[in-house]
């Protein structure tokens, strides 16, 4: 039977071959929160570079592309695992009525979701505040 742990650093390696790209390693092994943080820092340092490039060429832009105040944040600083975890639980906090209520039901019948085990979903909105402050915590 073959080791997990091996498994996913033969993954990794046949993806970097692949995709011609560097792999990341994360703690835990596989963290999606740390994954889609490290995709977010690539995409950003991406980003930055091909507008150096743009630049550097004297390739002006007809119109200097507008973002969203979070869109312009995430390109001023590298986004982080704890910054993810609390622009979320910021998001997820302006939810009220039946905006919440319609995202909870979606994580009940998410079987990935803390919150598919609940029985209703007056249960599962009981367990909100609780599930929130649990978002704000790091993997490792």
């Amino acid at each position: 039977e073959a080791c997990p742990a091996l498994n996913f650093d033969l993954l990794k390696v046949w993806s970097r071959d692949a995709f011609c790209c560097e792999v990341a390693s994360t703690d835990p092994p596989g963290c999606p929160w740390q994954s889609l943080a490290k995709a977010l820092q690539h995409a950003r340092l991406e980003r930055l570079r091909d507008a150096a490039s743009l630049k550097a060429s004297g390739h002006v832009l007809d119109q200097e592309p507008r973002l969203a105040p979070s869109e312009q944040l995430l390109l001023d600083e590298a986004p982080s695992e704890q910054q993810l975890r609390g622009r979320l639980v910021e998001a997820y906090g302006t939810l009220h009525g039946p905006e919440l209520k319609r995202l909870v039901e979606a994580k009940r019948a998410d079987p990935l979701s803390y919150f598919c085990a609940m029985r209703s979903t007056d249960a599962a909105l009981r367990q909100w505040a609780w599930y929130l402050y649990c978002l704000t915590f790091a993997s490792s």
